[in-house]
């Protein structure tokens, strides 16, 4: 499950019962192989869709695992001796949409984040949305001193904001941070399906008055 401030977490068992996942319409095959070095398998996921299956997005992740074909040996001496071997894994979101796809993430709010330790000012972005459907895209930052020209200060990509989470935050930092007079704006931009679309934006005005304050 998404969080708010970015990742995933595990579904608790009460969020299990109420939350429809896609595992519960779909069958994975095979769900173990032995492959040889170079050597390609394909999986195949089987949608049994139920009647009367509400609209919205089903998503869930589907996760590749190589185990590790021995654990334990023996040498020469007959002791059990431990091999260490690298759990090497892959996940990737499935997901099953039906209804109109219709979205419409807004950005809330924009602020600026300094953090002393580091010395990096983070652009810090709140979003908003209630729609059925997850939004996949960049954002991209762009700076305008006043009197002056515009240019790119920050950019991230591939961020997605999924219909569980209504409210989302995420930094990402600003590229030879400078505060001045001017305005800092912010487009979420699709990507993949939604390249193209321009899903939300917003822009934060920084005055004089402003950085006196600060002062």
């Amino acid at each position: 499950m998404a969080v708010p401030e970015g990742g995933y977490r595990e579904y608790t068992e009460e969020e299990k019962k109420r939350i429809a996942g896609l595992e519960k319409i779909v069958r994975v095959t095979p769900k173990q192989v032995s492959l040889q070095p170079g050597q390609r398998q394909s999986v195949k996921i089987l949608l049994r869709k139920p009647e009367g299956l509400a609209e919205g997005e089903y998503r869930s992740h589907l996760s590749f695992v190589a185990l590790p074909l021995h654990s334990a040996q023996e040498n020469n001496q007959g002791e059990t001796s431990l091999k260490l071997q690298l759990l090497m894994s892959y996940s990737m979101p499935v997901i099953y949409r039906t209804g109109s796809v219709i979205v419409n993430p807004e950005i809330t709010n924009l602020s600026l984040v300094h953090i002393k330790e580091s010395g990096v000012t983070n652009i810090k972005v709140d979003f908003y949305h209630d729609d059925l459907f997850s939004t996949h895209g960049r954002l991209v930052a762009t700076w305008t001193p006043k009197n002056g020209t515009p240019r790119e200060v920050g950019l991230l990509n591939g961020y997605n904001f999924y219909p569980e989470t209504k409210n989302a935050t995420i930094q990402f930092p600003w590229k030879d941070f400078k505060l001045a007079p001017g305005s800092l704006e912010v487009r979420y931009e699709g990507q993949g399906e939604y390249q193209g679309l321009l899903l939300a934006q917003k822009t934060l005005t920084i005055t004089q008055q402003m950085i006196d304050s600060v002062k």
